[in-house]
């Protein structure tokens, strides 16, 4: 016998070697026992000899599996386990050998039509590849064992010049192809465009803007009105329209066709590049009181160095 106090001497404990009230199944190897009180529980007996409850119920089986069965009062429980020694940990078992097994992968091709750039990508294998030309995605069927397999992906970029911009509104029938355009303002005729660019003919601006009709009653203000296609010259060439009045400058390379009301003054306030004195200069025949400016003929508004006769 032999008395111990591992609570600090709160509580003394009776302790046996080797009691004679055993509970049963305790194990051989049981170095160290206590007989339990009326009180005890296995948690408490367990948390008293620093064991864990797992521990307790191995080392007294009798308790019951989650110590369902109790402490009996007056019987002695196992507490120690071959001197304390550490109880060696178990040796992780092997782990089998994997078994060859089949696995699938997949080549797949991405096209993205909706982007500046075409992507593609492509992936092979050393197994052999069974593929429709018409389908899009190809099985490849490999063994997990110690093969090589290769991986080769291939990127493609085609580029594409972007679109040109369309204005916000456009009258119906613009030409398809049109990559200029110009924003219609009050007292613009189709004429006048026309001798503004200089660099196509009214029969052009006609077919690329069919809305205006061909008399170009339809010209809407604030719309936006064909001016140039693909290998329509940038720059105007200066050109004479008709019909125009005796006298007009051969230097003149911008042409205004003249409307009812208007005098040479609102003109020269229109346009706003010249002066009165120029304007007089360039067309002579209008008179130095503008009393000979005719409706419906072209007058210069601006000149150059050259220009040439239709």
């Amino acid at each position: 016998m032999r008395t111990t106090f591992p609570l600090g001497g709160a509580l003394a404990v009776l302790v046996a070697a080797h009691p004679a009230r055993a509970a049963p199944g305790v194990p051989a190897a049981c170095t160290f026992t206590i007989v339990a009180t009326a009180s005890d529980t296995c948690a408490s007996l367990a948390a008293t000899w620093l064991l864990s409850v797992d521990q307790f119920v191995a080392y007294n089986p009798s308790v019951g599996v989650h110590c369902q069965a109790g402490i009996v009062a007056g019987q002695a429980y196992c507490v120690e386990h071959d001197y304390g020694a550490d109880e060696p940990e178990p040796e992780p078992e092997p782990e089998p050998e994997p078994e060859p097994t089949t696995t699938t992968g997949t080549q797949t091709t991405f096209t993205a039509t909706t982007l500046p750039a075409t992507l593609s990508s492509s992936t092979t294998t050393s197994a052999p590849i069974s593929a429709s030309t018409t389908d899009n995605t190809t099985t490849t069927t490999k063994s997990t064992t110690r093969s090589t397999t290769t991986i080769t992906t291939t990127i493609a970029i085609t580029a594409t010049a972007p679109e040109t911009p369309s204005p916000t509104y456009v009258q119906a029938g613009i030409a398809p192809n049109c990559n200029a355009f110009y924003h219609v303002v009050r007292d613009d005729t189709c004429a006048k465009i026309v001798a503004a660019y200089g660099t196509f003919s009214l029969a052009d601006f006609y077919s690329w803007n069919p809305a205006v009709g061909t008399d170009c009653t339809n010209l809407q203000t604030d719309s936006y009105v064909c001016v140039g296609i693909p290998g329509t010259p940038t720059t105007p060439t200066p050109v004479l329209p008709s019909p125009t009045q005796p006298g007009l400058t051969d230097k003149c390379a911008q042409f205004y066709l003249v409307v009812k009301d208007d005098t040479c003054a609102k003109l020269v306030e229109k346009f706003g590049t010249f002066s009165l004195a120029d304007f007089y200069a360039w067309n002579p025949a209008v008179g130095t009181d503008c009393t000979n400016l005719w409706t419906d003929t072209y007058v210069c508004v601006g000149v150059t160095k050259t220009r040439r006769r239709l």
